[in-house]
């Protein structure tokens, strides 16, 4: 069963910035960054209880070619997508979403 994902305005940005980051530097690795986040997304709505907790509710998935990590929550058919954040910095600035 595929769940359906929650991405707030603050979620969108942030990964905007991060692909606009990648792309000064390198289009074809902004693209793959974009390709990689949404690939995750995916696997993440198909089997949303398949990552490790990361806290009481908060999941966590590391993405493979990046630096950075989804953080989500699992509700009733949905699932809330809190922060596409990089490992190394400001640890947790999500949690108040």
């Amino acid at each position: 069963m595929m769940f359906r994902l929650n991405i707030s305005p603050a979620v969108k940005q942030e990964m905007a910035e991060a692909f606009t980051w990648y792309a000064e530097r390198n289009a074809e690795v902004a693209d793959n960054f974009r390709e990689e986040v949404l690939a995750t997304f995916q696997l993440i709505a198909q089997h949303p209880e398949r990552f490790p907790l990361w806290g009481d509710v908060v999941r966590r998935f590391v993405m493979k070619h990046y630096p950075y990590s989804v953080y989500y929550s699992v509700g009733d058919q949905v699932v809330n997508i809190l922060a596409v954040g990089h490992n190394r910095r400001r640890a947790g600035y999500w949690q108040t979403r």
